[in-house]
């Protein structure tokens, strides 16, 4: 899935390749859960999980968790239906 992303208030648009099972991550990141919580929900293997986490920070430019979390629910904000 490519996502046009924007997290810092400017014009340009960032372009993103997201695979499934990174959106998959990034649903429970938002949600502040842990990397073994999230292993579990998706059974999955910790260390499977830590590196999707480590695609998806490359790709949100984020270095903290913290900032992950937050790019993340930005990110799914783009998919919420009203």
């Amino acid at each position: 899935m490519i996502v046009h992303f924007n997290r810092n208030n400017s014009s340009e648009c960032i372009c993103y390749w997201i695979t499934s099972a990174e959106h998959g991550v990034a649903e429970l990141l938002a949600s502040c859960h842990t990397t073994k919580e999230i292993a579990k929900k998706l059974d999955r293997a910790p260390k499977t999980i830590e590196s999707h986490v480590e695609r998806i920070k490359k790709k949100f430019n984020c270095k903290k968790r913290h900032e992950l979390e937050e790019a993340c629910r930005d990110y799914l904000m783009l998919f919420k239906k009203e």
